[in-house]
């Protein structure tokens, strides 16, 4: 029997599922952290070269509004796609 993550439609961008305890967690990529896009960025605020944390701390707001506990594949790739173009 596959899992509930591996029957789902995979997402916009997505790398990797999996379910546990009936969660699914899903992981997608919207940017490229270590991109030259961020460079100046890091000197400037002296951060480390894995920029993940920040991101993190930095969609939170967005996401917390964003998603509701139950979404279907096209709500959630809406999401994506615009988390992409920020």
């Amino acid at each position: 029997m596959q899992s509930v993550a591996t029957q789902l439609p995979k997402l916009a961008n997505e790398v990797w599922s999996s379910n546990a305890n009936g969660i699914v967690a899903r992981e997608v990529k919207f940017m490229d952290q270590f991109g030259r896009e961020y460079d100046d960025l890091k000197t400037e605020y002296k951060t480390p070269r894995a920029i993940c944390g920040y991101v993190v701390s930095g969609i939170a707001s967005y996401a917390a509004k964003a998603f509701k506990a139950e979404m279907d594949h096209d709500e959630l790739n809406e999401i994506l796609t615009n988390l992409s173009r920020l």
